[in-house]
This record gives C-alpha cells, sequence and structure tokens, in this order.
C-alpha cells in the first residue's frame, strides 16, 4: 500500500533537509550510536547539540566582517567609509588564524574519542602478555597458561582507557623459533598487528633475567616501532615475584594476578596515547571527524593566502584578499552542511543504519 523500507540514514537526512539538523549535528547522530566510552558519548551529545556549529559560527563571524568591510571599499569607494591598511588587515588575518588553527589542533584529541587508538601487546612467549590484557579488561578474555605459546593468534578487545576508546590486540610471543607453519603464521600476524597500531606496550617478564633471545626480540621491536614513529611502553610483569629486571626510565611494573599496578598502567596508556594529540581542546567541541578537519586547514589555508595578498599585491591586495576570504567562509560551511556537496553527504548518509 505504498509502504517501503527506510534507506539508511533517511530519517536523519529528512531533518537534515528540513533545517532540523545541520549536518554536524546529523553526523553526531551516528557518533552518539557508535561511542565506546563515556568521553565519547560525551562529546557526540555536545556536537549533537550543537555545540562544534557554534563554534564554527563564532569562526565565522569575524571572517565575513573582515570581508564585509574589504567589500564595501571595493563597491561603495563613493561612500565615507574608512580605509583598511595593509598593517591592520594584516592583523586581523593573524587573529582570524589563531582560533581555527586551536579548533583544527583538536582534531588529534577528538579523533581518539570517535575512531579509537590500537595497543598491541607484544612480547617474548611467557611474558605474561595474555595476563595483562585480561588484567587490563578486567575479565578472564585470553586463555593464560604457564605452557608457552598458548597465543597463537591475535585477539582484540575493546577497552576503556580514561574515557579513549582503545582497542586492546594481545599477539602471540615474538622471537620464537617458528619451526612450524603455524608458528610462522603467528609470527606475521603478530607483525602485522603491530604495524596497524598507534602504541606498543612490550612485555618483559621482570621475575627472570633477560637472555640473548629476549635482548634480540626487544631491540628488533623498538627499532620497527622507531622506524613508524610508534611509541613503545615498557611494562614489567610479574611484579608479585622478586624483580630480576632493573626498571628502565619510563616502564612500569604490573601484577596482573594481584592487580597492582594495573590501575596507574591504564592512566599511562591514557596519557601516552592522548600526549600525541597536543592538550586537550578547552574552547567547546573538539572536532572529531576528519572531514571536519579537512574543511578547517582548508580554511586556513585561504586566510595565509590572503595575509600574503597583503604583502604581494600592494596596489590590489583587497580585492585578492576579499577573494581568499570567500573561499574560508566556503570551507567552514560545508562543516555545517550548506555548502558540502552531493557526494558527501551521500557519503555520510550511506553509513547509518536503517531506523536512524
Amino acid at each position: 500500500a505504498g509502504a517501503r523500507a527506510a534507506e539508511p540514514g533517511e530519517f536523519t537526512r529528512r531533518a537534515f533537509s528540513s533545517g532540523r539538523l545541520d549536518l554536524a549535528q546529523a553526523e553526531a547522530v551516528c557518533d552518539l550510536i557508535a561511542a565506546g566510552t563515556g568521553a565519547a558519548h560525551r562529546s557526540a551529545l555536545a556536537q549533537l547539540e550543537g555545540g562544534l556549529s557554534r563554534t564554527v559560527d563564532g569562526l565565522r563571524a569575524p571572517i565575513l566582517g573582515l570581508l564585509g568591510h574589504l567589500e564595501a571599499c571595493l563597491d561603495h569607494p563613493e561612500e565615507d567609509i574608512p580605509p583598511l591598511e595593509a598593517g591592520a588587515a594584516k592583523a586581523r588575518l593573524a587573529a582570524l588564524r589563531e582560533p581555527v588553527a586551536r579548533l583544527a589542533d583538536s582534531f588529534g584529541a577528538g579523533r581518539l574519542l570517535r575512531e579509537g587508538p590500537r595497543v598491541c601487546i607484544v612480547g617474548r612467549p611467557n611474558a605474561g602478555k595474555s595476563s595483562l590484557l585480561n588484567a587490563l579488561l578486567g575479565c578472564q578474555r585470553a586463555i593464560v597458561c604457564a605452557e608457552p605459546g598458548t597465543t597463537r593468534d591475535t585477539i582484540e578487545e575493546p577497552c576503556d582507557l580514561g574515557g579513549i576508546p582503545a582497542v586492546l590486540v594481545d599477539t602471540a610471543g615474538l622471537g620464537h623459533d617458528g619451526a612450524s607453519a603455524a608458528d610462522a603464521e603467528s609470527l606475521r600476524r603478530t607483525r602485522s598487528a603491530l604495524r596497524s597500531s598507534d602504541l606498543a606496550v612490550l612485555v618483559v617478564d621482570g621475575s627472570r633475567a633477560p637472555d640473548a633471545r629476549d635482548e634480540a626480540a626487544h631491540r628488533d621491536l623498538r627499532e620497527a616501532s622507531a622506524a613508524d614513529r610508534r611509541p613503545v611502553l615498557t611494562v614489567l610483569s610479574k611484579a608479585d615475584l622478586a624483580p630480576r629486571v632493573p626498571a628502565e626510565p619510563g616502564s612500569c611494573r604490573v601484577s596482573a594476578l594481584s592487580g597492582d599496578g594495573v590501575a596507574e598502567l591504564k592512566r599511562r596508556l591514557a596519557r601516552e596515547l592522548s600526549g600525541g594529540a597536543g592538550a586537550p581542546f578547552e574552547g567547546g567541541t573538539p572536532v572529531t571527524r576528519a572531514r571536519h578537519h579537512d574543511a578547517l586547514r582548508r580554511c586556513l589555508a585561504r586566510l595565509e593566502e590572503a595575509r600574503l595578498c597583503v604583502d604581494s599585491r600592494p596596489g590590489c591586495w583587497e580585492e585578492l584578499a576579499a577573494r581568499e576570504l570567500r573561499e574560508a567562509l566556503a570551507a567552514l560551511d560545508e562543516i555545517a552542511g550548506p555548502a558540502a556537496p552531493d557526494e558527501v553527504l551521500e557519503d555520510i548518509f550511506s553509513r547509518f543504519c536503517v531506523g536512524k
């Protein structure tokens, strides 16, 4: 009788088309559904309530004000409009760039909330990797056995690390002989998991002195991570036993059996993951999507081009700078949606589930 199945995101798209939601708010609906931690949930909810859109509007207004001044001087020279001196224009452009750059820089921390980093737990066989995974998760997810080589495949589990929705990846031991096809495949998967991770946790058995094979495996791991610019956090496991390995600077001692050091390790992991993202954003809702970050970077580039026009075109900089300011505004307008291309809209709403 005329009924049909709803398309993915159709109801949210109707709300966007009717003006009840802007595009940033519509995207937040999807992020809210997928939020894996309280911090990610709060960030998505703030964006849904218009936090990011209001921040972008605050960036847009002074750019529009400067553009209006320039266009008034260009279009109505007969009017008594005070001209804008080059020095004043450069100062205003510099002031415009600062908040845009600050919002763009929030993408590092915001991306962690939405996408979640991958933390790869690596180490020699029987170092305590699976026990550490279970301790961080607070449940018995991985099989733990005194026999070395129990873990043959990678195990992935979500984990809330101080509000960051991380994915913990337990791996097979490094540096075993690889005598069998299963050993070789386990090692290949471990290396693949390491390459795709944002942070490596090197688990070292703190209850026994390292041998030459331990040192070689640890050295290879650190060299590979340094080449990929991947940070490595060393964890000395089995802290409930007599320590046989001296703690190196920045390492953590943890006992998965007693739980000692686990809470501190979680804090260290959260600091390590967020440390590369810059300081937390204090100006409102952070940028969590690459699309928004790209629009802000293009806005910054256009503002910089406007400044260069003032320096390089002393006789006609006003018209050229006005053109760049219009491009800067167009980039900002893509965030909330009026200027977003149709293919961008199709991509965004195709990611929604049916019923939303």
